[in-house]
């Protein structure tokens, strides 16, 4: 029995060291738990929020996986505050565990011996536990056992988001923390391909900070990365959740639209510029520099480029058209009508 359970222990061990994601950690939980133990039921829960999210939980036959219940007063809140194991070996016996009340989920049975182990990773706060219907069901070999997968599992998880989120970094600029150029257009080809199924329409507005080189040199590259930073705060506050910014260069930067119109993305633009000419900026001694403009230029996919390397030149084009009437502007194939 024990090198049966060694044999598991290092078979879960490889499998989950090269998953890709947190689903495929769960899944390969799922299948060594009852291979390596003999329980009715089994769970692995988290601490969310003060809630306890159940991402697994096989209960004689049938899974009752996404249960959420208030933390409080359950036994998974008591081993993650306390980070110890628990053994409960015959819960006909009174609990000798303040705050703690027993909540029957899954089928309306009551365990009569429990085991729990903590489960923590980067990200994650959580337990790994086993429950039986009859009482003195788990002996110290099971929890020991159950204690190996936690830890190999919690470290799995924390491979996994720790690459996450060394993928996510290296898609966003290292300052405004928008997407960089090579990343952002990923993400327009996948628009666009969209776009072009769903038989709509995709803006683009490319924009440039007016006299950026003047911020620098006047009042340093602090105020300068401030600007840029705030710049991309306006341009968040006012898209949607659906639509993608990115750094394309320097001081300019693109905004995609997916089902927007030209009417739209102007729109859009003109808030962008009024947020911009509103901000209050400081130098480096504290004192109020002006406020930055921005020149836009805006572009619509598939109408006016049927590639997306066609409609970034011809945004970029009157991007530089409103920077030659003035700066401060926004040029499309629209008329450019300002907002009420």
């Amino acid at each position: 029995e024990q090198v049966h359970r060694l044999e598991v222990i290092n078979t879960f061990s490889r499998q989950v060291a090269a998953a890709r994601d947190r689903q495929q950690v769960f899944d390969q939980l799922n299948s060594a738990i009852p291979n390596a133990l003999v329980a009715d039921s089994y769970y692995v829960s988290a601490i969310e929020n003060d809630e306890v999210n159940v991402m697994i939980f096989y209960d004689e036959g049938e899974y009752f996986n996404g249960i959420r219940t208030p933390a409080e007063g359950t036994l998974t809140n008591w081993v993650v505050q306390n980070q110890k194991e628990l053994f409960l070996s015959d819960l006909r016996q009174p609990l000798n565990l303040d705050g703690i009340e027993l909540i029957v989920v899954g089928k309306d049975k009551t365990s009569l011996s429990w085991i729990g182990v903590p489960m923590n990773g980067y990200n994650f706060r959580g337990v790994l536990a086993l429950g039986s219907y009859e009482p003195n069901a788990f002996n110290r070999g099971d929890l020991e056992l159950l204690s190996n997968l936690a830890r190999h599992a919690a470290l799995a998880l924390d491979n996994v988001d720790r690459q996450v989120e060394l993928e996510e970094r290296a898609r966003l600029d290292s300052l405004t923390n928008v997407l960089n150029h090579g990343y952002f257009l990923e993400v327009l080809t996948k628009q666009a391909n969209e776009t072009l199924a769903q038989e709509n329409s995709l803006s683009i507005i490319m924009l440039d900070v007016d006299y950026f080189k003047t911020y620098n040199d006047t009042y340093g590259h602090l105020a300068g990365d401030k600007i840029l930073t705030l710049l991309c705060q306006a341009i968040r506050d006012h898209i949607k959740s659906t639509d993608a910014v990115g750094r394309w260069g320097g001081e300019e930067f693109i905004i995609s639209l997916p089902n927007t119109s030209a009417t739209q993305a102007e729109s859009v633009a003109q808030r962008i510029g009024k947020s911009m000419r509103e901000l209050v900026i400081t130098d480096r001694d504290g004192l109020t520099i002006p406020a930055p403009t921005v020149s836009q230029g805006i572009a619509v996919f598939p109408q006016e480029a049927d590639n997306i390397f066609g409609l970034i030149d011809l945004a970029d084009q009157r991007l530089y058209a409103a920077k030659n009437r003035g700066r401060d502007q926004i040029e499309t194939a629209l008329p450019t009508q300002p907002l009420p």
